[in-house]
Order: C-alpha cells, then sequence, then structure tokens
C-alpha cells in the first residue's frame, strides 16, 4: 500500500494538464501530500501505526474523492454559467490592487508595536520567553490550554485568551510586508529595508513562543505570494523546498522535545522508532510520527468512538465552547490515546455525524476551496489571492491540524488580512467592504490563471 500511495502522491504532484499548470493547484496541494501521508503510514516505520481496518482505508479514499468531486462541482458551475473560460495572463495586479509602500509600512508597524506589547505582556505573565526556557514545551504551554488540560489554570480567562489573540498581529505586520517585497511596484531602497526589518522582527516574536508552525506559514505564504505574483514555481523547486522544510522542522522539534532528556516525548521517539539510533534518525522519526500520527489517532477514533458514547454537544467549532455548549475533540482524543491529540480535519466531521461526515465535510470544504480558486485566479483582487494563499497553507495541514473545531483563528486571517489589504492599497480610500461588492456586481478580468478543474 506505500508503494500505491506513493505513486499517488507522485502522479498528484507531477500530472501536468496544459500549459498554465498550477503547480499549487488545491486538489494538486490536497491528493499529494494526503497520500504521502497515508502512505508514510502504511510503510510502519514506527510501531505506533498498527494495521488499519477496510473502513480506515475506505475512509481516506473517500475524503480525497470528495474533495476532489467538491471542487469540480464548483469550477466547473462557474467556468460553465459566469464567464467563458478566459487565458492566462501575465501574473500582475492592477495599480489600484497593489500597497502604498509608505501607508503599508505605518499600518505594518502599528500592527507589530500592539503584537509585541501583547507577547511582552503574556511573557511578563509566565516568567519567561519560551524560545529561550529550559524546557520550551512546559513554557509555551503555561498560557494556553494543551488538550483541554491546563499548567497553570489562573491563565483560563476571556481577557488572556483576547492577549493571545492580539499577538496574532505580529503575524500581520510580517504578512504586509511581505506582499510589499514580493508585489511589483516602485519602492526605494529604505522601504525595502524597512519592509524586511519588520518581517524578521514579526518572524522573531511569533518563532519565541516556541511553535514551529509560524516558520511554516511565513515560509509558505512568502513561497506561496510569490508563486502567484511573480514566478511560478515548478514542482522540483517545490519538492526541494518541501523536503527541506521538513528536515528543518523535524530537527526543531526534536531539539525542542529533547531539551529535557526526561520529557516524554523523547522516551517516546527511541521506544517507538524502527530506525536506527541517533540524532539525524531520531529527528526523521519524530517528522515521521507528526505525519502519520494523527492518521492514527484517527484509525482508532473510529474504532472505538462508539463504544465510549459521543458526547452530544458535538465537536465542530470548540472554540465557541464559552457560548455554545461545544465538546474539545483534542481533549476527548487525548484521554483515550496519550501522545498524540490530533485526528486530522476528518475528526470532528467524523465525530459530530460518521459516516456521512466523512463524505459531505471533504466534498464541502472542496466547493469552498474551488471557490476561493476561481475568484482568485479570475478576479485581479490582492485580497482574493490572500485568501488563495491562506486557504492553502491550511491545506498542506489538513492531515494533522483540526481547524474546524480548535484552530479556528484562520477566520480572524480572513477578516484581519482583508481589512489590512483594503486599508494598504493604492485605491484603499473606498470603503473596507467595496471588495465584496465589486466581486457581486463586476464581471470576471483577465485571469492570472485559468480556474479549471485539471489545472
Amino acid at each position: 500500500m506505500g508503494f500505491l500511495f506513493g505513486t499517488a502522491s507522485l502522479a498528484f504532484a507531477l500530472w501536468r494538464a496544459g500549459k498554465d499548470c498550477d503547480s499549487l493547484h488545491p486538489v494538486r496541494v490536497f491528493g499529494a501530500t494526503w497520500c504521502l501521508c497515508i502512505g508514510l503510514a502504511s510503510l510502519k516505520l514506527t510501531t505506533a501505526i498498527s494495521d488499519w481496518h477496510p473502513a480506515m482505508w475506505a475512509y481516506v479514499l473517500t475524503a480525497l474523492i470528495c474533495f476532489t468531486g467538491g471542487f469540480w462541482v464548483v469550477t466547473h458551475y462557474l467556468n460553465k454559467n459566469l464567464a467563458r473560460p478566459v487565458g492566462a495572463s501575465k501574473p500582475e495586479l492592477p495599480d489600484s490592487e497593489l500597497l502604498a509602500p509608505r501607508r503599508a509600512l505605518v499600518i505594518a508597524f502599528i500592527c507589530l508595536a500592539i503584537g509585541l506589547a501583547a507577547l511582552s505582556y503574556e511573557y511578563y505573565l509566565i516568567g519567561e520567553v519560551p524560545i529561550f526556557a529550559e524546557d520550551i514545551d512546559a513554557a509555551r504551554t503555561k498560557f494556553f490550554a494543551t488538550a483541554g488540560q491546563w499548567s497553570h489554570p489562573e491563565f483560563d480567562t476571556l481577557f488572556n485568551k483576547f492577549i493571545g489573540v492580539t499577538t496574532i498581529l505580529c503575524k500581520y505586520a510580517a504578512y504586509l510586508c511581505l506582499i510589499l517585497l514580493i508585489q511589483r511596484g516602485r519602492k526605494s531602497l529604505l522601504q525595502k529595508c524597512l519592509a524586511l526589518v519588520i518581517v524578521l522582527s514579526g518572524s522573531f516574536s511569533l518563532v519565541s513562543q516556541g511553535g514551529r508552525g509560524f516558520i511554516f506559514e511565513l515560509v509558505f505564504f512568502a513561497g506561496a505570494f510569490t508563486h502567484y505574483l511573480r514566478q511560478r514555481w515548478r514542482f522540483k523547486h517545490l519538492a526541494l523546498a518541501a523536503f527541506g522544510l521538513f528536515v528543518l522542522l523535524s530537527f526543531l522539534g526534536y531539539i525542542r522535545h529533547g531539551a529535557d532528556r526526561s520529557f516524554a516525548a523523547y522516551a517516546q521517539i527511541e521506544g517507538l522508532s524502527n530506525l536506527p539510533q541517533g540524532r539525524l534518525w531520531d529527528s526523521v522519526t519524530l517528522g515521521y510520527h507528526s505525519l502519520t500520527g494523527p492518521l492514527e489517532i484517527f484509525s482508532r477514533f473510529t474504532e472505538d468512538l462508539p463504544a465510549v458514547r459521543p458526547p452530544s454537544s458535538g465537536f465542530l467549532f470548540y472554540s465557541l465552547h464559552r457560548f455554545v455548549p461545544r465538546t474539545g475533540i483534542q481533549e476527548f482524543v487525548y484521554n483515550l490515546y496519550q501522545g498524540t491529540i490530533t485526528a486530522t480535519f476528518l475528526g470532528e466531521f467524523y465525530g459530530d455525524f460518521g459516516v456521512l461526515g466523512v463524505i459531505f465535510g471533504p466534498f464541502f470544504l472542496g466547493m469552498i476551496y474551488g471557490y476561493v480558486y476561481y475568484r482568485a485566479l479570475r478576479y485581479k483582487s490582492l485580497y482574493w489571492v490572500c485568501i488563495l494563499v491562506i486557504f492553502l497553507g491550511m491545506l498542506v495541514y489538513f492531515y494533522h491540524i483540526n481547524f474546524f473545531s480548535q484552530q479556528i483563528t484562520w477566520i480572524l486571517d480572513l477578516i484581519g488580512m482583508g481589512g489590512l489589504i483594503q486599508v494598504c492599497k493604492v485605491g484603499g480610500k473606498q470603503s473596507i467592504f467595496s471588495f465584496l461588492r465589486r466581486g457581486a456586481m463586476a464581471g470576471p478580468q483577465p485571469s492570472l490563471a485559468r480556474a479549471a478543474f485539471h489545472r
């Protein structure tokens, strides 16, 4: 099975259809990463991977087929009914869609200042900076719960949650300056230097929290924006970048977990690995476990959920549990299986709707991605390109993170970046929501690339 899914992953990555083939097409990205993780899991390089039951194989294949089907339905309908397909044009936005350098730098600096103030207050409360702590994992989980488990319950307040959300402005500052550096247009040397300083400052402030995900988000955001606004990446470039990023994040994760040799995850690495011992192979094992662990948890979850009486409140959009009764799937899974706390993006759908969730959840997501992809590549809008890049970054993580229960800060990204882009654009004197009216009333302009299913 490993060979079959590995071949399928390569097929998604290498398959070309037409001269305008997009190497970051959502179906391509999801199919390649999903099949790669399944293929790696079937190799059983750690003893944590069990023999999956037939229903599990059916679920993961159904998710892939339904996501692809939902994407095809929407793009086929839009291409057929809203406008005639148009050819590709140069990947350039009109001047009215570009960020005004001076305005963007001012807004980015304000966002960075507010975000740094929030981070400073957070570090003042916990008494240390996580990345410089002896035990990084213990420090980074003081201010937040892990799978519903609070090491310091005194921080579980709405005000502190607001502080935690405010730190995300550091990321928005880095995003704005990355867009400014990547977009075509006149920029003075001073403006480029200031933008680079803000990017580095925002990046370091995020990394200081001790999470590897921030590194991926910033690197992927920069790479995807370059792909759509500057130079299209080819598969060989993406493959090398993905491999390098995997090695880097695996090594950083090993350092984080191995900083304290008594940490349970460090012992788990050495105990579960079927690979040779050593720092290099332990890093590979940790990366392998990150890619395959959630799929294994989902397999066990589908077997054990009926026997443990599923919670009546449901899992989807757990982040609203203070206002609507919800159950945290990470806490639920953690109580069943120690170690890994995520059950892929399918976990909450299966937990709430069973087999129907596995069918209609990915299908609905495929429809959303089809619409976003169509809008981003048919309308020359910086906002929609930004939304596409954010959505693609989420898509890479579908095998791992519960984006529709625990981690829904992406909703804030859509709102926050939409408002900031509208304010910072050259044509930003219009209403902040003018992009909604313009998108609803205007026809498509010459596209960045044809938004067809096979592209």
